[in-house]
């Protein structure tokens, strides 16, 4: 981790994802990795080319968690997992989110709206797109600095607990008071048709078609009401 002067990137896409060559070039990835100036730490179970690139280390397993905390990486390449997407979030890490699919895309939208990284497009992003993003990920004060205040504000802790601490306190804090079933909130109460507002949007569909029809007969009294009046041209 600390041989590189320069830092360390980690790449994970997470282990569900496991045929990535179907939906991008990984040969390009590969390249582009060759021609930066990190070192890069790629989780991959998959085929690697041959002679790759000196800066890159393939593993089949990494200790995800505790490399994103170490102080040399300098950038998260992520395929936007929930738990990847706060794990980087949680050590300040700036990232390239790559999202592959299901939630990921939806993820991927957090890492721009809180400015703490950019994401690609995995089946169109091209060598330059990737480089150009991992160069401004690890270069951009902005951004390092988003994603050093996101760290902060998880890590922040005003009360001294640790989340296991709390965790505990909340868990003894229910049984005391018989499950804490006041702190329910009344969510768990609705029925499935009036949690998605389905109730609602009948009631609205049913007001949209009284109105349309309310409409169409005022217009056919006033055609009507106006037909009647039209001077009738007298046949000789």
């Amino acid at each position: 981790m600390a041989s590189n002067p320069k830092g360390t990137v980690l790449v994970s896409f997470g282990s569900v994802v496991t045929a990535l060559k179907y939906v991008t070039n990984i040969t390009m990835l590969f390249d582009t990795f060759g021609q930066l100036p990190y070192n890069f730490i790629w989780k991959n179970t998959e085929e690697i080319p041959d002679n790759i690139a000196p800066n890159i280390k393939i593993v089949k397993w990494v200790p995800q968690n505790d490399i994103l905390g170490h102080p040399n990486t300098k950038a998260f390449i992520t395929h936007c997992g929930m738990n990847s997407l706060l794990e980087g979030a949680y050590h300040g890490v700036p990232m390239v989110g790559i999202p592959v699919a299901g939630d990921q895309v939806i993820h991927a939208t957090k890492i721009s709206s809180k400015h703490v990284g950019v994401t690609l497009n995995v089946k169109e992003m091209t060598q330059s797109d990737l480089y150009y993003a991992i160069m401004n990920v690890t270069t951009r004060q902005d951004i390092i600095n988003s994603s050093m205040q996101v760290s902060k504000l998880i890590q922040n802790r005003p009360n001294g607990r640790t989340p296991v601490e709390e965790a505990a306190d909340w868990m003894e804090y229910a049984l005391n008071c018989d499950g804490g079933e006041y702190l329910r909130t009344e969510e768990y109460n609705l029925r499935w048709y009036e949690l998605h507002l389905i109730d609602v949007y009948v009631v609205l569909l049913v007001l949209l078609a009284i109105t349309v029809k309310i409409l169409q007969l005022i217009w056919r009294g006033v055609k009507a009401l106006c037909c009647a009046k039209a001077p009738k041209e007298k046949i000789s």
